[in-house]
């Protein structure tokens, strides 16, 4: 598997409409969260920057939009899924957004990215530090818990149901 493509998210999630207050809340708010935060060239309201956790190494990017007053954050699965492989990670994603309370995991099937979502409308008024910075801490923590699945399921071709019945029983046990 080779390595996505940045900067993600790509046209179809939106394009972002800041770079002003929100910008700057952000990246202050993923630069106290632990990650190295800087401005994607050429993204008005996107932030990129690099994590390191129990699982390796991957992207976070932030991004938001002063308009719907919204905070976006993505892990970005290290890897490309092989296209043999996306309808098993795909029907992975289906299978654990169903028990997922906060977040979510897609897969773009047209270049194999893999990514944890969460996200937040803040109304009237825009999200604060804590909230963003809640968001950061849940999304790291499901692309912790997640992304060991998707490369069992996109490496080892293990059966996506099985991979999420042995995470549960982790879960459970732990």
């Amino acid at each position: 598997m080779s390595g996505p493509d940045l900067p993600v998210p790509g046209p179809d999630e939106g394009t972002p409409t800041s770079s002003g207050f929100l910008s700057v809340l952000l990246e202050d708010t993923m630069v106290a969260n632990g990650i190295e935060a800087a401005p994607v060239r050429g993204a008005p309201g996107v932030m990129a920057g690099a994590v390191s956790g129990t699982v390796g190494h991957w992207n976070v990017l932030g991004q938001v939009d002063d308009t719907a007053m919204g905070v976006v954050i993505y892990s970005v699965f290290p890897e490309k899924v092989p296209e043999p492989r996306r309808s098993a990670v795909a029907e992975l994603a289906a299978r654990a957004n169903h028990l997922l309370r906060y977040g979510n995991l897609e897969l773009d099937f047209a270049d194999g990215d893999v990514r944890v979502r969460t996200s937040a409308r803040g109304g009237d008024d825009p999200p604060d530090f804590h909230v963003i910075s809640q968001l950061v801490r849940t999304n790291i923590e499901v692309a912790e818990l997640l992304f060991p699945a998707v490369a069992e399921v996109a490496d080892n071709a293990a059966p996506p149901e099985a991979v999420l019945s042995g995470l549960l029983q982790r879960i459970n046990q732990g």
